[in-house]
């Protein structure tokens, strides 16, 4: 892994104590070498610029992962793998955390799958139940299909791949409800069958009943990150960098 010494990156003081930002473009050092310190700052916007070759890579995208998940695992397994990506410094989108008072939250999920450079979809027993979990694995799949395959990442959480291929079990329960809901020829049931019967074609993790569940979440957590790619997000500065950011604009302009 390339490193830096980690004076160079003080931003509490001298100016000239910061790297020389076209130095770090030309050499290519990645997003994800730099110290800890200046980990923190990468959703200032002109750092990003100054860190990428070309701003269009990244622009698009606002979050590492997008975790789409049932209520089942919200607060176990979910919970778990959400905080465990955080620590390592991925942006994880998870809507009860994520959403704000107003927006329109439907469009607001699609839109944030739209922007995440991963999804992963936590395929819980009772994941087909919520037609809003299978809204979102329908355009988890768009995103997948559109020639750009941003990467899908299943957990079979106490499931097995073929229920939810073939719609048996719960999953064919779930399914049955909404066709007397829905109709069997809808667009909504042609459109969710074929998203689930994608996604359990995936490659995938299977966290069975009697499996070591922090050892499966270390595993992700490693699995995702080797497929993020080293340019930063396109995102604000957060509340309280205002001071660094003019630092770091000031250098730019």
């Amino acid at each position: 892994m390339l490193t830096f010494p980690t004076q160079h990156f003080n931003l509490n003081g001298n100016h000239a104590s910061l790297p020389n930002l076209e130095t770090l473009i030309v050499e290519g050092h990645g997003f994800h070498d730099l110290p800890h310190g200046l980990w923190k700052l990468k959703k200032l916007r002109h750092l990003e610029g100054m860190l990428c070759m070309t701003k269009s890579c990244s622009s698009h995208f606002i979050y590492d992962v997008f975790l789409s998940f049932r209520g089942f695992t919200q607060y176990g397994f979910t919970d778990r793998l959400y905080h465990a990506l955080c620590e390592r410094g991925i942006t994880t989108f998870r809507d009860d955390e994520n959403l704000r008072v107003g927006d329109r939250i439907r469009d607001t999920l699609l839109e944030a799958i739209e922007r995440s450079r991963i999804s992963i979809a936590v395929l819980c027993k009772d994941y087909a139940s919520s037609t809003w979990c299978l809204d979102e694995l329908v355009q988890i799949m768009k995103c997948w299909n559109n020639g750009k395959h941003q990467p899908v990442l299943p957990i079979f959480y106490q499931v097995e791949p073929s229920d939810v291929r073939r719609q048996r079990n719960q999953y064919e329960k779930n399914m049955m409800k909404h066709e007397d809901r829905y109709g069997k020829d809808s667009h909504h049931i042609k459109a969710w069958t074929l998203a689930l019967h994608q996604v359990a074609d995936l490659s995938g993790v299977t966290c069975k009943v009697k499996s070591y569940e922090s050892e499966i979440i270390k595993k992700i957590v490693e699995e995702v990150s080797e497929k993020l790619p080293l340019e930063p997000l396109y995102i604000k500065h957060p509340i309280g960098f205002d001071s660094h950011f003019e630092v770091v604009e000031s250098l730019w302009i």
